[in-house]
């Protein structure tokens, strides 16, 4: 027990020692000749120096309406470092160097969760010495703060418990995270052999109106190559997941159209799961609606059937009935 607690504490030093040296070399790498290379300034770059040159001097924008428009952020950073005393062309540039190296830590840090330590260090690695990695961090553009924050985001997504689901979800968890039962039809429901609905949670039962009904479905791809395009240009072919909440009558009084992954992408065995957000109309009569789901073609608008046993059932699914309050 002893010496596999050793070499688990030996075999982390390595790691957070190797990776020093990646973050030493790459640092080397976007501070030599910082002032020199690339030589002058672009446009955007003697943009931003004036910016936020003109924040030290008292401006305090909220939105930046030159250039096409731009969130200020950048610019208030580098006047931090311009108020500090630094000269402004290196300020910047030197931010820009700043936030490609903690791109490269927190890449380390999102990697080495989702995978393992040598799997990070070979991306920072990779990444340290890649050509728009470098590129980019010897300018003084606001991407490479954008470059930060979204890795950073990555890795922290986890730690804010979103949809009580982390990067590392396995098949099995996300089917176990499935939970209810179809009212009409057994789980899982076959859509015309292409994807299989594995379960669904309804995380809110009960609305009322003007409130958010939200809702996860998980789904198994089974046979893609049905509804692949030939040309993978035409994004006409892609399929869309729907949610409906039908009245008695049968109509729509509230829904959600969405695909959030590529159907030219998918390969049989995928797992998709799929969030549905709508907000109920302030107009819905207390009572109860239907949740219905399905999928159809965005090319012609047409449902793929439900089967059972090989039948055609029908071309939606009837998952549940949504409670709506009084307000």
């Amino acid at each position: 027990m002893a010496n596999d607690k050793w070499q688990m504490a030996n075999g982390k030093r390595w790691e957070w020692a190797a990776l020093v040296a990646i973050l030493l070399a790459a640092a080397f790498l976007r501070l030599y000749r910082l002032d020199a290379v690339p030589p002058g300034l672009t446009h955007d770059e003697a943009g931003h120096v004036h910016d936020a040159t003109a924040i030290v001097g008292g401006a305090r924008p909220i939105y930046q309406t030159v250039g096409y428009g731009r969130e200020p952020l950048y610019d208030y950073l580098g006047a931090g470092l311009i108020a500090l005393g630094v000269p402004a062309v290196h300020a910047l540039r030197l931010l820009s160097v700043t936030a490609s190296l903690i791109t490269l830590l927190v890449t380390f840090l999102w990697v080495r969760q989702a995978f393992d330590g040598p799997t990070a260090l070979l991306a920072v690695a990779l990444q340290a010495a890649s050509f728009w990695s470098l590129a980019v961090s010897r300018q003084a553009l606001r991407s490479s703060l954008l470059l930060a924050l979204f890795t950073a985001a990555l890795y922290l997504y986890p730690f804010f418990d979103v949809c009580d689901w982390v990067p590392q979800t396995t098949r099995q968890a996300l089917l176990d995270r499935a939970q209810g039962v179809p009212r009409d039809l057994a789980l899982p429901v076959d859509l015309d052999g292409v994807l299989l609905l594995r379960g669904y949670d309804l995380r809110t039962p009960a609305v009322a109106p003007g409130e958010i009904v939200e809702l996860i479905t998980v789904w198994e791809v089974t046979d893609p190559t049905r509804v692949q395009p030939q040309d993978l240009s035409n994004a006409e072919h892609d399929l869309v997941f729907f949610t409906h909440a039908l009245d008695a009558a049968g109509m729509i009084a509230g829904q959600d159209d969405r695909l959030d992954g590529p159907v030219w992408s998918w390969q049989s065995g995928d797992m998709v799961a799929q969030i549905h957000r709508f907000t109920l109309p302030e107009h819905t009569t207390p009572g109860t609606l239907d949740l219905v789901v399905g999928v159809y073609r965005r090319s012609d608008m047409t449902r793929l059937p439900v089967r059972i046993d090989g039948t055609v059932m029908g071309d939606l699914i009837r998952l549940a009935t949504l409670e709506v309050r009084a307000p």
